[in-house]
């Protein structure tokens, strides 16, 4: 049992023997003084009242000290009390039994000294800017501050470990601070109540109301759970049949979670089955919490859609952090997270993208996060990726590889707000990579192959044979009779891209429609935007089904037609892309001029072959 809970239970035994001598009229400077050499004989601890000592016999027996100060041996925790007060069952005195009908502590501060390692772990108030050398000091030492005893959590036990009949605990600050007194951190009991406190493993019913304060700038979080419990020190467990607990502050909107499960107080661990919700979703499944092992939190969870909640499996270090501005990578949140976790999810929103049925296994541990396994449905296709983004250092890296099949191109389109409308399907696969501190760095840094492969696309409102027969009648001379098809539908059409510089290069398109093969070339900024592109177009004979003035001769069938493309993302699709005519003409003429020529100098070689 750890050195502080054995002062607790010693200083209230104390203080009950004091009580009854009080019984013989002894004056209470004296009781005071009795308890105190007494708890330091037998602990090492001093105990100093500086207030008011009341003792009363009706209703019950009670002792109550103001203004107390614990102080226990070695430099551990020190406890600072406005009011401790202990109440003892008379019929057992009686008997010569002391039975502790009530013990209750308000207005009280519990201070801890934290260990070296726990100090330097805790002093840095930002992972960003540190050197390499200095990340690996700090990784080392929130491993070994997690080896030692985790005093909070055992203040916060210690009265679980006693045999009263009503605890009451309210205005409890549990402080833990450095060697120099800067505190570390902090946290506010508001309210604990419990009744028939035991050790023996049966179950007592509790409410306890806490709060973490946040920065100058963030709401605090505020835990309040109410539930039973069961204590056995004998086998070193606390049971917890059913607990339930508010969560505000952590998310916009409560997060309400049911548990049950036991925690082993000697390994330092918890299992938990938890069920939870938070505005319109709902999950459950299975926790388990080590407190020096590794992963430190490992969670199965099955969810109806995802939510920022599950930050909470990164811990509570890492839950209260946040980026220091838009677009930076969450370097705290990412080196603190010892988490593992496998989650099924039925709707998970993506920007303007919904997924649905997905499934992936997760890994967080000193800022490298690897997500493997991961699947899914989007835009009536499947997607299945891995990725790693490792900010053990920084600059963080990442990779990612993965495929998306049969991806409905119309959905897809529209959820993006595309100018460009569609059909069909697409498949596409990357394997990515990329370094930076920030998503534009992450973008720009983005290097590899990526391939597009389609079916049965059609491009609603983009004509693209009727702008190739114009060029075709004025060649031939004539005009268009035919109406043409406000849309495009490819037979084939297919991509290669190379991502690098910022930029994604359009290394191979190449496509067939009706009449016409396409080739090209193009170039894209990533961030802004915009793009250039050089497309050939081939003609076919089928050309002249769509009109009368669309029929192509040998001498267009020889021809590239040049389609120059710039623009924007964001601009009319209408207004990217156009098919130089005069160039077209000019190497129609220049083709029937050199032809003409090819034909007459062949005439003068035969005749002069023929007289000589």
């Amino acid at each position: 049992m750890a050195r502080s809970l054995q002062v607790l239970l010693i200083i209230l035994a104390v203080l009950a023997l004091a009580a009854i001598a009080g019984l013989l009229l002894v004056d209470r400077e004296r009781l005071v003084a009795m308890a105190g050499e007494r708890l330091e004989a037998e602990t090492g601890a001093r105990l100093t009242v500086q207030g008011d000592v009341a003792l009363s016999l009706f209703p019950r027996l009670s002792l109550a000290l103001d203004d107390a100060t614990l102080e226990t041996p070695d430099a551990g925790p020190v406890l600072r009390a406005g009011n401790l007060g202990i109440g003892l069952a008379v019929l057992p005195l009686l008997r010569g039994s002391v039975e502790i009908d009530r013990l209750f502590l308000e207005d009280a501060e519990l201070t801890r000294v934290a260990d070296p390692a726990e100090a330097r772990a805790a002093a840095a108030d930002t992972t960003v800017g540190l050197s390499n050398a200095e990340l690996d000091a700090l990784y080392a030492a929130r491993r070994a501050a997690r080896r030692v005893d985790a005093g909070g959590a055992e203040a916060l036990a210690a009265p679980l470990a006693l045999d009263v009949g009503e605890l009451s605990l309210r205005d409890i600050r549990l402080r833990t601070v450095d060697p120099a007194g800067t505190t570390l951190s902090l946290v506010h009991l508001k309210h604990f109540t419990a009744e028939g406190v035991n050790t023996a493993g049966r179950e007592t019913p509790l409410q306890l109301l806490l709060e973490v304060p946040g920065d100058a700038d963030e709401p605090p979080l505020e835990i309040a759970a109410a539930g039973r419990l069961s204590t056995d020190l004998d086998a070193g467990r606390i049971a917890l049949p059913a607990l339930s607990v508010t969560l505000t502050g952590l998310t916009t909107e409560p997060l309400e979670v049911s548990l049950s499960g036991d925690v082993d107080l000697r390994g330092e661990t918890g299992d938990f089955r938890v069920s939870l919700a938070v505005a319109d979703t709902r999950g459950e499944g299975t926790v388990r919490y080590a407190q020096s092992g590794s992963p430190m939190i490992d969670a199965s969870l099955e969810l109806n859609r995802f939510t920022p909640a599950l930050l909470a499996l990164a811990g509570p270090e890492a839950a209260g952090e946040a980026p220091a501005g838009p677009g930076q990578l969450p370097y705290d949140v990412l080196r603190a997270m010892d988490t593992a976790a496998r989650l099924a999810i039925d709707e998970v929103q993506l920007g303007p993208h919904r997924l649905t049925g997905v499934s992936a296994t997760l890994r967080a541990v000193e800022g490298t996060v690897t997500l493997s396994d991961a699947s899914g449905t989007v835009h009536g296709g499947r997607i299945g990726l891995s990725a790693t983004l490792d900010a053990h250092y920084a600059p963080a890296t990442l990779e990612s590889r993965g495929a998306v099949s049969e991806l409905a191109l119309g959905s897809a389109l529209e959820a993006l707000g595309s100018p460009v409308a569609g059909s069909g399907t697409a498949s596409l696969t990357w394997d990515l990579n990329s370094r930076g501190d920030d998503s534009e760095a992450l973008i720009e840094a983005l290097t590899g192959p990526v391939t597009l492969r389609t079916d049965a696309v059609t491009v609603r409102e983009v004509a693209v044979q009727q702008a190739f027969c114009q060029v075709v009648a004025l060649a031939n001379g004539d005009k268009l009779s035919e109406p043409f098809p406000a849309d495009t539908a490819f037979d084939t059409l297919e991509a290669d891209i190379a991502v690098g510089g910022g930029r994604a290069r359009l290394e191979r398109l190449a496509a067939t429609l009706p009449g016409i093969a396409l080739a090209g070339r193009g170039d894209l900024a990533l961030l802004a935007g915009d793009f250039t592109a050089t497309i050939g177009g081939r003609l076919q004979p089928a050309l002249a089904e769509f009109d009368p003035a669309c029929a192509v001769d040998e001498r267009l069938l020889a021809l590239t037609f040049p389609v120059a493309c710039e623009g924007d993302l964001g601009g009319e699709p209408k207004d990217w892309c156009a098919l130089d005519a005069e160039a077209v003409i000019e190497d129609a003429l220049k083709n029937e001029a050199r032809k003409k020529l090819e034909k007459k100098a062949g005439k003068l070689l035969d005749k002069f072959f023929d007289e000589n």
